[in-house]
């Protein structure tokens, strides 16, 4: 509420600086950009809550005096700068909403990427200690290089299930048929 009357009170000064260059011209002219630097930086019913003020004080300063009468094309400019800032306030707020929902899409991204890191050094380490306990027991490098195949197709396989089953618990008998086959 403070950024809507801050805002539209820094436009009625500039406005007013303005007013010799531009007389009853353009009233509603620096009352814009109070809008849109409202409903950008606020939300919607600050930016909503602006072009009310603006559109109020602006009638009021630069257009009809003292007098809140709006007539014949005073009015017209009124309502086209009504209609100019409910666009602006609108597409500000989705905007925002944009912004914000990919923030939470990275935030959420970011928590993936970690842990997807995290499960395949886990694969990773596995293989390692396949890799060695193979090692410990090869007799031969072909012996070494079939029996450590098997394995990693073996693990393969029980991966392939685990996620068959989508995050539900895998029967021992099931994970076990399907490792040794």
């Amino acid at each position: 509420m403070l950024l809507a009357i801050g805002l539209t009170l820094v436009a009625a000064a500039s406005r007013g600086v303005a007013a010799g260059l531009l007389g009853t011209e353009a009233p509603y002219l620096m009352f814009i950009a109070a809008v849109l630097i409202s409903a950008v930086v606020g939300d919607q019913p600050a930016g909503a809550l602006t072009a009310v003020l603006s559109g109020l004080i602006a009638n009021w300063s630069f257009v009809g005096g003292s007098n809140l009468e709006l007539r014949g094309s005073h009015l017209w400019d009124l309502v086209l700068f009504l209609l100019i800032s409910s666009v602006i306030v609108l597409v500000a707020g989705t905007m925002n909403a944009a912004l914000r929902r990919e923030a939470r899409l990275a935030d959420e991204l970011a928590v993936v990427s970690r842990e997807y890191q995290h499960r395949v050094r886990n694969v990773l380490t596995i293989a390692q200690a396949l890799a060695q306990q193979t090692a410990r027991y090869a007799q031969t490098v072909a012996e070494f290089e079939q029996k450590l195949l098997d394995r990693l197709q073996a693990l393969a396989r029980a991966q392939d299930l685990l996620l068959q089953t989508h995050g539900q618990p895998t029967p021992l008998p099931l994970l076990i048929d399907n490792i040794l086959a």
